[in-house]
């Protein structure tokens, strides 16, 4: 044997004595396994404590810091499904854009905020909200609100603080995939709304603006939060105006 593979596996044999012990065998009921076989069984579990010989570590890249996005709608309102449609179609495109795509080894969170007050969508909470997302440095974008009026309030204070901010039901012209009404019922065992696929579009604008980013940065990693929001607006030409009454 080579001297460089008699020093190869001499390492990998020492990984494995820190873990075995120095024992020539290890018993399972009644059945003596050499050491060298054990190495094969635990060679996926061990292989990160130690490092392959002789090959590149494939580690993910670092997630430096949280990207979220914000959902400033009506939980609460008298109409309550007709939020929870709303707020679990954002939930289902953010699922699925992280299952898709790679934000820099980093997860999309969401944080969605009830901006309903004495059982309807109310503009000055959802004023309230937005500058609350705005002060959140994670946060690079909000989806929401439903009402026009309560899209003006927030529309004033998200365009103030320089934040991305897409209404819930304003892509009326957008056409959606043929498989969102299968995914929805299999995520959510309810069939969609009207309303449901509109916040999926709207959700999915916000995504594909954060995604071209992403790809823009090249990494996310030592990338302040404020760049990734600026870049976010600016990709969707600014805060959006309100949505057509639905």
């Amino acid at each position: 044997m080579p001297q460089s593979s008699r020093a190869a596996r001499g390492r990998r044999e020492r990984c494995i004595t820190t873990r075995l012990g120095r024992a020539g065998h290890v018993r399972i009921p009644g059945v003596a396994i050499r050491r060298r076989l054990v190495l094969a069984a635990l060679a996926a579990s061990l292989i990160s404590g130690c490092g392959a010989v002789g090959q590149p570590s494939q580690t993910s890249p670092v997630c430096d810091g949280s990207v979220s996005i914000g959902g400033n709608l009506p939980l609460s309102a008298t109409d309550k499904s007709q939020g929870t449609e709303v707020d679990n179609a954002i939930r289902l495109a953010i699922e699925q854009a992280n299952a898709n795509f790679d934000y820099s080894g980093c997860f999309l969170k969401y944080e969605a905020m009830d901006d309903a007050k004495d059982g309807v969508e109310n503009p000055a909470r959802a004023a309230a909200n937005t500058d609350q997302f705005a002060a959140n440095p994670a946060i690079v974008g909000v989806i929401g609100p439903e009402s026009v009026d309560a899209q003006i309030a927030a529309a004033a204070v998200a365009t103030q603080r320089q934040l991305a901010l897409v209404p819930a039901l304003g892509e009326t012209g957008a056409t959606l995939a043929s498989r969102f009404a299968s995914d929805y019922r299999l995520r959510f065992n309810a069939d969609p709304g009207t309303l449901a696929g509109l916040a999926f579009l709207a959700a999915d604008r916000l995504l594909s603006a954060i995604q071209a980013s992403v790809a823009a940065f090249g990494s996310l990693k030592d990338v302040p939060r404020a760049e990734v929001r600026a870049a976010v607006l600016a990709r969707l030409g600014g805060t959006r105006g309100p949505s057509p009454s639905v």
